[in-house]
């Protein structure tokens, strides 16, 4: 952690406020580093992993091939014979 926020919120933070700044170009646009800042502080005071937790559920939620209209749950694959695709987190 670094200044209150995980790396991963402190790395994304920067590269939106850069990103931001050369797609303007305009040197105000650097000052949307603050209030992104802010935000991911707020989100981690009350669970310093909620990013991790986040990426987690975006993993198993969005990218995951669900059988959640099958069998009410969410699975990877639900055939344990076929390739099951491993979340990278």
């Amino acid at each position: 952690m670094a200044f209150g926020v995980p790396y991963a919120a402190l790395l994304c933070t920067a590269v939106i406020s850069v990103e931001s700044f050369l797609l303007s170009r305009n040197i105000l646009a650097l000052g949307l580093c603050a209030p992104l800042y802010g935000i991911a502080r707020l989100l981690c005071s009350s669970d310093p992993r909620y990013f991790e937790i986040w990426l987690l559920w975006v993993c198993c939620r969005l990218l995951a091939p669900g059988s959640g209209k099958a069998w009410g749950a969410r699975t990877l694959d639900p055939i344990a014979s076929r390739t099951v695709w491993v979340c990278p987190c």
